[in-house]
């Protein structure tokens, strides 16, 4: 701008900007006067020690443990080179593996979080949020301590258990003695079942009989009005009430044994010890209460067993074909022995009781051997409950359209077992133990309630689990936990709440990756452990509160396509569910943003949740034991998708959804980062009475770029940008000229006394538009970019930066700023620069240039 026609005589500069201002007539001008003139042009009462500063210094210490004799080359950014073409460099240097890399630098203070490079030897670059504290920019990437070590031991090595796996041997032993399932058969009640008393005594058994037998009501020395007359049976009343007192501690005063279901309770055995003891193992019977049956006494014996008849089938086996279902598979196991079905052949499963559903109860065996096959055709529900065990056999199958169901657990040696092949619809496995040696496949996998377990050693391929397929579908499987050793695929959407995976297994999610925030029992908060070489791949990734733990040493990788939530919006620490020790983690697609309802860019909050993996500077706290816990490893990183620096071989002929259990993962060498120096801006004003569009000379200055990929920090690239003043103006920094001494007008290359890229050409002949012009000089000695003695030559004044409680004539603006245009005050180009000029402390206006801006305002 002009200088306000006020002409000042003898104005003369002395050495590094001192001045002496001379007067004309009472035309005399001071600090206080500027400062009253700036106040009543920005309309705001300029705070009390305000001193302009928007840059601050910090000391690097970035300790990396890695690789052991390796030396990094450490670049600390002011932005994310992931999501841009270029990094902008605020600091740069090298570090061997161990040791730290300690160094000053300048940032702007707005900045909380900052952006570190880490590229090793090879090329691969490792990248992390970081954040200053108290003056220190501090980065821990590698090793954990040894608290670390203990506290995460058996999620930072994950295990997927084995089983005894059964061999021919166990699968034929269900086919000895075994029948071929019948209309008569498969309906058996029992009724001819007994038991035997000791061995080989064969008098005592039970028998079907009515709702009769001795009972006694407590209450007086008389029968239950249900049961025979006492003296008819020759029980006298003494006897009666003995046995009363005697057996009142397991029926609480009213004693009575209940046919068939308790003939092996403790209060049964004592009741006939105590007959036997009295000497009256002569009597002809004891009776129970229960309509399947009462026990005669035979020959004493303290040991017995169950015998069948002809008509009782405890084995099947089908060797043929059969399409039918079998009512007996669901009783459950009271009877001493579960039934089982060995199937060499077909067995197309029909529900017996029209209810859809063929349950599978109480220890009951379905053997599926080699060449056999289980069809569970669409409509029909095969359901495994009470230690109930499906078996399948290499070479067997199971096949169908319907539903495979298993449910409430399974005891050591039961555990359900696949070694063939098993592809059916919906796949269920409630609150069940599941190993898969072989290939599995299903339309829908659900998990239930609680512990819901799925070892895989072999192939699986679902094509979605327990979500739909678009928001506001179903989430049934909020509890599945899954133990992957080998090749996990997913073609849609997956929900699970454990994952864990071994060296160099592999999981793919071709949709979304949900992982549960719930519980399941046994109050083992939501995670995913991965070892050193895994690799798991997901279109994109919505985690609820799950911590994810990786490797003590060695990485693994998550390659996200995208992130559709995490729980975190970088406004508070986190308590839990973040990432741990060393994963490698790439997005395709840094823009999904604010999906499903989150208002905040979800690729930079996961960018900056990793900030807060435990043992970073970020929150440390123990998501296992619910603690504080000790620093331990930060090495959670981000990275260019492919270029982990991992090694995995691949298994020979490996073939996705099909064959082997590792892909491999070789990586490439990332394209060499652009990078630019970090710019700041110096902005002036010219005159005592000023306008502030903060646009009468605009001095840019960094660190020379050599070029794309190299920055001298021996050099300093002085770039003119604008003059929005008539006055003759000349650039200093101490006592040096620059620009060889010229006017900045003549610098530009522009008309004396234009305005030169303060508005558009179009806008009159006193505007101009010129290309910007760049110098570059050494670096002076002790030279401090943000703080330098930057200062412009005006015949009104000597215009330096503002200091304390001056008005802001000559300020410092982090960045590549774009400045107001001509006669445009600044307030109305950047409305949050009069917030920071009144209170400079609040953190919500310090970055009042990057915040709400008027683009018809700006340059």
């Amino acid at each position: 701008m002009r200088g306000k026609y006020f002409l000042l005589n003898s104005l003369t500069l002395l050495a590094m900007g001192s001045f002496v201002v001379g007067c004309s007539g009472d035309d005399v001008f001071d600090e206080q006067y500027a400062m009253d003139n700036a106040e009543e042009v920005l309309g705001v009462e300029i705070a009390a020690g305000q001193d302009w500063k928007m840059s601050s210094t910090a000391e690097t210490d970035i300790t990396i443990n890695i690789d052991y004799g390796e030396t990094y080359s450490v670049s600390v950014y002011s932005n994310d080179p992931l999501t841009s073409e270029y990094g902008y460099v605020l600091t740069q240097g090298t570090v061997e593996n161990g040791q730290r890399l300690q160094q000053r630098f300048e940032y702007a203070s707005a900045d909380k979080y900052l952006f570190v490079g880490i590229t090793d030897s090879h090329g691969h670059t490792y990248y992390r949020t970081a954040s200053v504290v108290d003056g220190r920019l501090t980065l821990n990437i590698g090793q954990p301590s040894a608290a670390s070590r203990t506290m995460f031991r058996s999620k930072t090595a994950p295990d997927v258990p084995d089983i005894t796996i059964p061999n021919d041997a166990y699968a034929k032993s269900f086919l000895d003695g075994a029948k071929e399932p019948t209309d008569a058969n498969t309906t058996d009640n029992h009724d001819n079942s007994y038991y035997v008393e000791g061995t080989p005594a064969t008098q005592g058994k039970w028998v079907a009989g009515t709702q009769w037998g001795w009972g006694w009501n407590g209450t007086a020395n008389t029968l239950n009005y249900n049961y025979s007359n006492a003296a008819s049976q020759g029980v006298s009343a003494a006897d009666i009430a003995f046995w009363d007192t005697y057996c009142a501690p397991y029926n609480n005063g009213n004693w009575a044994f209940y046919g068939a279901d308790n003939q092996n309770d403790a209060a049964t055995k004592l009741i006939v010890d105590y007959l036997r003891g009295t000497g009256r193992s002569s009597w002809a019977n004891v009776w129970a209460e229960g309509s399947a049956g009462h026990y005669k006494e035979g020959t004493p014996a303290t040991e017995g067993h169950w015998v069948y008849d002809e008509t009782y089938v405890k084995k099947f086996k089908i060797t043929g074909t059969y399409n039918k279902g079998i009512s007996v598979l669901s009783t459950e196991a009271q009877y001493g022995d579960a039934r089982t079905v060995y199937i060499s052949g077909k067995w197309t499963v029909a529900s017996p009781d029209y209810s859809g559903e063929q349950r599978v109860g109480g220890g009951a065996v379905i053997v599926v051997d080699n060449g056999g096959e289980l069809n569970i055709p669409s409509g029909i529900t095969m359901t495994f409950v009470n230690e109930a065990r499906l078996v399948v056999m290499p070479g067997g199958k199971v096949t169908g359209d319907g539903n495979l169901v298993v449910t409430n657990g399974n005891a050591v040696g039961l555990e359900g077992y696949n070694g063939g092949s098993i592809d059916i619809g919906m796949f269920n496995n409630n609150f069940g133990k599941f190993y898969n040696y072989g290939t599995f496949k299903c339309t829908d996998l659900k998990g239930g309630a609680g512990l819901s377990n799925f070892y895989n050693h072999g192939v699986v391929h679902i094509e979605k689990s327990g979500k739909a397929e678009s928001w506001g579908g179903n989430y049934d499987t909020p509890n599945t936990r899954i133990y992957n050793a080998c090749q996990w695929y997913c073609e849609k959407d997956m929900r699970a709440y454990v994952i864990e995976m071994t060296q160099g297994s592999y999981f793919k999610v071709g949709g979304e990756l949900m992982m549960s925030d719930g519980t399941d029992g046994d109050a083992v908060s939501s995670y995913v452990a991965l070892a050193a070489g895994a690799l798991m791949d997901v279109g994109t990734l919505w985690n609820n509160n799950t911590s994810w733990v990786g490797p003590a040493s060695g990485y693994a990788v998550l390659q996200a396509g995208g992130l559709s939530y995490v729980n975190w919006t970088g406004n508070e620490p986190v308590t839990s569910g973040y990432f741990i020790n060393n994963i490698a983690v790439s997005v395709d697609d840094a823009t999904i943003g604010a999906k499903y309802g989150q208002g905040t860019d979800t690729y930079v909050a996961m960018r900056d949740f990793l900030l807060n993996g435990y043992g970073t500077t970020g929150n440390v706290f123990d998501p296992i034991g619910k603690t504080a816990a000790p620093e331990g490893n930060g090495g959670a990183v981000m990275v260019n998708k492919g270029c982990a620096n991992m090694n995995v071989a691949a298994d020979e002929g490996f073939v996705l959804g099909t064959k082997g259990c590792t892909p491999g993962y070789n990586p490439t060498t990332p394209p060499r980062q652009k990078v630019k120096a970090s710019i700041w801006s110096y902005a002036f004003e010219d005159s005592w009475k000023a306008d502030y569009d903060m646009n009468d000379v605009v001095l840019k200055v960094s660190y020379h770029q050599v070029d794309d990929y190299t920055i001298d920090s021996t050099k300093i690239d002085l770039t003119l940008c604008c003059t929005g003043a008539s006055y003759n103006l000349y650039l200093y920094l101490g006592a040096e000229a620059l620009f060889g001494g010229r006017e900045v007008h003549e610098v530009l290359n522009g008309g004396s006394e234009k305005f030169i890229n303060t508005d558009a050409e179009s806008a009159g002949s006193n505007f101009q538009t010129k290309p910007a012009f760049t110098e570059t000089i050494n670096k002076p000695e002790g030279f401090v970019i943000s703080s330098a003695n930057f200062w412009v030559n005006s015949p009104e004044r000597a215009v330096q930066v503002s200091k304390q409680d001056e008005d802001p004539h000559g300020v410092v603006i982090p960045g590549d700023w774009r400045w107001p245009k001509e006669f445009v005050c600044i307030k109305n180009a950047y409305p949050d620069f009069i917030n920071f000029a009144k209170d400079p402390s609040n953190p919500e206006y310090e970055g009042w240039y990057k915040g709400t801006v008027i683009e018809d305002a700006l340059y």
